[in-house]
């Protein structure tokens, strides 16, 4: 694990946004095909959508994913009010951001 200090706290943020940036997309692309609607009126079709069927697992997974977004995403703001004690200038931070937002 990386010790993050002045010289990195930077790139370090740019991990983690770039990280929760990807993990973002994927989630949004996958929204819509991790739906299991009913398939029929027969039992199996109604037991698929039970939360202990594999459709649940699936939306289970899926929050667990969104959670670890929201983690994510926290932590790369966290890390932009430590750039800020560690007094990096909102140039600085400005740039870093622009070049994150760019790198998508």
């Amino acid at each position: 694990m990386t010790q993050v200090n002045t010289d990195n706290v930077l790139a370090v943020h740019r991990a983690f946004r770039d990280h929760a940036n990807e993990l973002l997309t994927y989630l949004q692309e996958a929204r819509g095909d991790i739906g299991i609607g009913l398939c029929g009126l027969d039992p199996v079709s109604r037991e698929v959508l039970k939360p202990e069927s594999l459709a649940g697992k699936a939306q289970s997974l899926f929050e667990a994913h969104w959670r670890h977004w929201e983690e994510l995403d926290a932590v790369a703001s966290r890390l932009i009010d430590t750039a800020r004690t560690y007094g990096r200038t909102e140039d600085e931070i400005k740039r870093e951001i622009d070049e994150t937002s760019l790198a998508r």
